[in-house]
């Protein structure tokens, strides 16, 4: 009988194996010289958790399965999930939190050039810190980790801040409950381009001028305090929206003088907000 791999998945095998260490062992290094500790999670969880975690789009991609005591549970999607579960049952940790992780995770979707079904995350995660310092500090960390790699020429850092974002659908009257959804099309653009995002929004029942400044918003382009001063001036009657601009241009600047990162390689990026919350 001959048996085969499942989809999504694959082998790893010499000399593979070795470049994969390097680049494990490359990572673990750089985390703790930036002082974050391992923490190791279980591959499944809680259904309910992942579910709640997750947006429309992932849900349909948990891989889930019941127990022999009629438990739901689910492989882990993301290693950020079982990370909020231990703060919020362990809220006597002192802050700031920096915990860092190298995991397998598993999503059910359509196996594609470098996206498997099994795929291995590696991240960090900085919790119980409001600064902007923060933002820069793991922003910093991943650009020293592709640095290590040799990868740092033409490496693009795209930032931007979420209540920026939130300024942005309170302005185009979008509603709370749809909120996610605005920020998951707007989300799109870099990946999908502008014919998508605009389906997305239509969807959402935004008007044909909401829609075309939401365009003009995101795709904003120039020098990074250029755009910051275009969108200042198109959200200045938000409080939330000028502070996290604010915020914005403290971070480019820490970003450069303090962590020394090339200007060149910063953007300022409204389009990019991620969906998952936490």
């Amino acid at each position: 009988m001959r048996f085969e791999r499942p989809r999504g998945t694959r082998d790893y095998l010499p000399p593979e194996t070795y470049i994969r260490e390097l680049i494990v062992d490359t990572a673990k290094t750089v985390f703790e010289l930036y002082g974050y500790s391992e923490v190791v999670t279980p591959a499944f969880e809680h259904l309910e958790l992942l579910e709640a975690k997750a947006g429309p789009e992932i849900r349909e991609q948990i891989y889930w399965f019941k127990d022999k005591a009629g438990r739901l549970l689910g492989l882990r999607f993301d290693v950020t999930t079982s990370i909020a579960r231990i703060v919020a049952n362990m809220p006597q940790l002192p802050k700031p939190l920096r915990f860092y992780y190298v995991a397998p995770v598993w999503r059910y979707e359509e196996p594609q050039r470098g996206r498997l079904r099994e795929f291995w995350q590696a991240g960090i995660e900085l919790i119980g810190s409001p600064k902007v310092d923060a933002d820069a500090e793991v922003i910093a960390l991943t650009y020293r980790f592709f640095e290590k790699l040799g990868f740092e020429k033409g490496l693009d850092i795209r930032i931007n801040n979420r209540k920026v974002a939130d300024a942005l659908a309170y302005n185009k009257n979008v509603e709370e409950e749809l909120r996610e959804q605005f920020f998951r099309a707007i989300d799109k653009l870099y990946k999908h381009g502008e014919e998508r995002v605009v389906e997305e929004l239509r969807k959402l029942g935004l008007t044909s001028e909401a829609i075309r400044d939401t365009l003009e918003f995101i795709k904003l382009d120039g020098r990074n305090e250029e755009k910051i001063e275009v969108a200042r001036d198109m959200l200045k009657a938000s409080e939330r929206g000028l502070e996290g601009l604010k915020e914005l241009e403290n971070l480019v600047l820490i970003l450069k003088d303090y962590y020394g990162i090339p200007e060149n390689a910063i953007h300022v990026d409204f389009s990019i907000v991620r969906g998952i919350g936490y």
